[in-house]
């Protein structure tokens, strides 16, 4: 069909790797529940949520100053993630 199909996975792996980032947030702050984190990791069928809540652990880890843009420039993350390895050379 030669779609490209870039965005629509950027978009994905943005949204749902957030919301999972957000959800390990919540439940490392709620000490009662105790949750099997292996969720966070599990690469599946639906494989965005564990690549973009991995991109965004790194990009707090680096620091870097994505939250505002996020969602308004979508290969924002990627970016970043470009730059930190070439700086890492």
């Amino acid at each position: 069909m030669h779609l490209d199909i870039t965005k629509a996975e950027q978009t994905y792996e943005m949204t749902e790797g957030s919301a999972r980032y957000i959800e390990a947030k919540l439940y490392e702050s709620i000490p009662v529940y105790q949750a099997d984190s292996s969720w966070l990791y599990t690469v599946g069928k639906n494989y965005y949520y564990a690549t973009g809540y991995n991109m965004i652990r790194v990009l707090d880890k680096f620091g870097c100053h994505y939250q505002k843009e996020l969602f308004t420039h979508i290969p924002l993350a990627e970016e970043e993630l470009n730059d930190i390895v070439y700086n890492l050379r």
